[in-house]
């Protein structure tokens, strides 16, 4: 509240000093869209709100007063989608509300193929094998601790494997006193946060791409992975991944428990060409898909019939 408060005047102050047509809130939850919707009904601009999570389910899920906390986002949605004239999201989440059916548009992604491909120089190599890497926020959602139990699992079979980590966030000590009381301190590394142009660097360092979420959208991590030709192993979830990943063709779909993973880490680990055709099929998803070029055309498009721009 404190947050949609005070963005909320320094918007209000703010949009008629620059004079802008549309105001757009890129945040993934809808209600953090509140005060860009309100803000364009008062001072008469247009107004897109970006919409990539349930986030009611989310935050039932996940906090102690979640199911309350829930119904008070509920309002916030339905005031935003109310408000707003154009709901962008890479799905389609009518189902999630049926108010943005008139509103809603679908959009790529969008991922910068000019600097995540196939052809980026690694930042180091290793002999270790595999190397599994998730680039993540680390909160409890992303289910990073059964990558880490996985590798438990995994070492006596694969001495030499690494998992790195990059990000960061709340659930970072957690995990990493799961990484101390499994003695896998010589086996998972904590890389933290990391400047941008570095990430593709580092997936074309390791082997395989691990992100077993709970509850997801589309993150960018994933397709960032499969740009770089690196194997995807993802969670099956209800909100998610079946929309998009094809189990055995583009991705492995997992339960997400540690057992499953470390399955789909030896059976890539075991099949080069399973290896090879997930890398294949990832590169290629990912450029007719998501290219964030192609997604630019797309939104231009967008804010032009919102305007009625003459081309």
């Amino acid at each position: 509240l404190l947050y949609l408060s005070v963005a909320f005047f320094k918007v209000v102050r703010l949009v008629p000093k620059i004079r802008v047509h549309v105001l757009i809130s890129l945040g993934g939850h809808a209600y953090s869209g509140l005060i860009i919707a309100v803000t364009a009904k008062l001072l008469r601009k247009k107004s897109v709100i970006r919409i990539s999570e349930p986030t009611r389910y989310i935050v039932w899920s996940r906090y102690r007063f979640g199911p309350l906390i829930s119904c008070f986002i509920n309002i916030l949605e339905r005031l935003t989608f109310s408000l707003c004239d154009v709901v962008i999201s890479n799905r389609d989440m009518c189902w999630y509300s049926s108010k943005i059916a008139a509103k809603q548009r679908l959009l790529s992604q969008g991922v910068d193929l000019s600097l995540f491909n196939p052809r980026v120089v690694p930042a180091f190599h290793s002999k270790a094998f595999p190397k599994l890497i998730t680039v993540s926020r680390l909160d409890k959602q992303k289910n990073i601790e059964s990558v880490i139990e996985a590798v438990a699992l995994l070492k006596e079979k694969y001495p030499k494997i690494l998992y790195y980590i990059v990000g960061s966030g709340y659930d970072e000590v957690n995990l990493r006193n799961r990484v101390v009381k499994l003695a896998l301190s010589e086996h998972v590394y904590f890389r933290g946060y990391v400047d941008p142009e570095m990430i593709p660097k580092l997936l074309k360092s390791c082997d395989i791409f691990v992100l077993p979420s709970f509850i997801e959208g589309l993150p960018s991590a994933v397709l960032e992975a499969m740009a770089c030709g690196l194997p995807a192993i993802v969670g099956s979830t209800r909100y998610s991944w079946k929309e998009w990943f094809i189990d055995g063709e583009n991705a492995l779909l997992v339960r997400g428990d540690p057992q499953s993973i470390a399955e789909a880490v030896d059976k890539l680990i075991s099949s080069e060409e399973l290896r090879k055709k997930l890398a294949d099929n990832g590169v290629k998803y990912a450029r007719e898909y998501h290219d964030s070029s192609k997604t630019k055309i797309q939104f231009s498009a967008i804010v032009e019939q919102m305007l009625k721009i003459p081309k």
